[in-house]
């Protein structure tokens, strides 16, 4: 446990901890009955906290759909590219692209991951188009490059702009 954790009070755990519990069951429930089945009354009998709780945490159900989009965004970058740091010139070698590192991303029928592509500086190499119901979406490129510099993926979902990150890679003789 660090020392700022540590620090908190037991009102203060219970609240994150209630928090994450409200995310976690939100977005089992969005990603097995879509938005449209969701309803923050049967999300709190899930829970098992009142029905007035969610709204102290989230002013309704737009904003708590909200922040797992934008939670799924923060893991996207940390974990969306996978690749080594150098390879071999002319090497095979794989790039894997996860979109929601750590947990899955709520696509419904309304909001989902159209593609994931993969740029070699600014030229695109290689694109994935995804069906609406992958809801885990990873997509591993088996590329080989003849020189160094970045490779960028790209994730463009269908109501938010698109999500991408970038890493360095170095190509060794």
């Amino acid at each position: 446990m660090t020392r700022q954790a540590e620090l908190r009070t037991p009102r203060e755990r219970y609240r994150d901890e209630l928090r994450r519990s409200i995310l976690d069951a939100a977005r089992a429930a969005f990603v097995r009955d879509g938005y449209g089945g969701v309803s923050m009354r049967k999300l709190a009998e899930s829970v098992g906290c009142s029905h007035g709780n969610l709204y102290v945490h989230f002013k309704d159900k737009d904003a708590l759909f909200d922040c797992l989009v934008d939670d799924s965004y923060r893991q996207f970058a940390d974990g969306l590219l996978r690749l080594p740091d150098s390879v071999r010139r002319g090497q095979w070698f794989q790039v894997t692209v996860t979109v929601g590192a750590g947990s899955m991303h709520p696509s419904l029928q309304e909001h989902f991951v159209r593609y994931i592509a993969l740029y070699k500086d600014s030229v695109e190499i290689s694109r994935v188009y995804l069906h609406p119901v992958y809801s885990a979406p990873t997509v591993t490129f088996t590329v080989a490059l003849d020189e160094g510099g970045a490779l960028r993926a790209l994730a463009e979902p269908t109501h938010s702009a698109a999500w991408e990150a970038t890493r360095k890679i170095a190509v060794v003789p």
